[in-house]
């Protein structure tokens, strides 16, 4: 996701040149709504203002607006529930690493298995 929106930003003005009609770029933005959520994201999105808002019909900026409020939202959400969610997830699931050594053991027994016989 970070490549494709580090492409958009870089070449924005050359997509939007290209793209046939009013709401393609838009589309593409739209594309982005649901899955940028991190500060980083929102930095991202400052610079994609920064650089091409001049150029934004009033749809790219309404997605554009739409993103800021989805990345705030979603570092709201993350400041106030996820550590509470994996501590839930910790005590009742264990950590990464159990799964991944048990999921090895369960695959190597199998290729044991099929190779004995």
């Amino acid at each position: 996701m970070d490549i494709a929106l580090d492409f958009v930003i870089e070449h924005f003005d050359i997509i939007q040149s290209r793209v046939q009609g009013i709401s393609g770029t838009a589309n593409i933005l739209n594309a982005f709504a649901r899955r940028l959520t991190s500060e980083e994201h929102d930095e991202k999105i400052d610079t994609f203002v920064e650089r091409h808002g001049a150029i934004f019909t009033a749809a790219e900026t309404a997605v554009v607006g739409a993103i800021k409020e989805n990345i705030a939202s979603s570092i709201t959400w993350s400041r106030e529930h996820l550590a509470i969610v994996d501590s839930w997830l910790r005590l009742n699931y264990g950590n990464a690493a159990n799964a991944l050594t048990a999921s090895i053991v369960l695959i190597l027994s199998i290729f044991v298995t099929l190779f004995n016989r």
